[in-house]
């Protein structure tokens, strides 16, 4: 699926935190990930980024 969403809504905002990314409130954030709903999409790529922080640092 494609996930498309304003950052303004609050997985982007965490999102983007954790990306240390500064955007305006109007960029829309694009994600291509397959088979999932939006909101498990959402949880897989902040592990998926919270891992490889994690691994970067040890």
């Amino acid at each position: 699926m494609t996930l498309r969403c304003k950052t303004g809504t609050a997985n982007a905002k965490e999102l983007f935190e954790l990306l240390d990314l500064q955007v305006s409130p109007s960029t829309e954030l694009w994600l291509e990930i397959n088979g999932t709903d939006e909101e498990e999409a959402f949880k897989a790529l902040k592990t998926l980024i919270l891992n490889n922080l994690s691994d970067t640092f040890e």
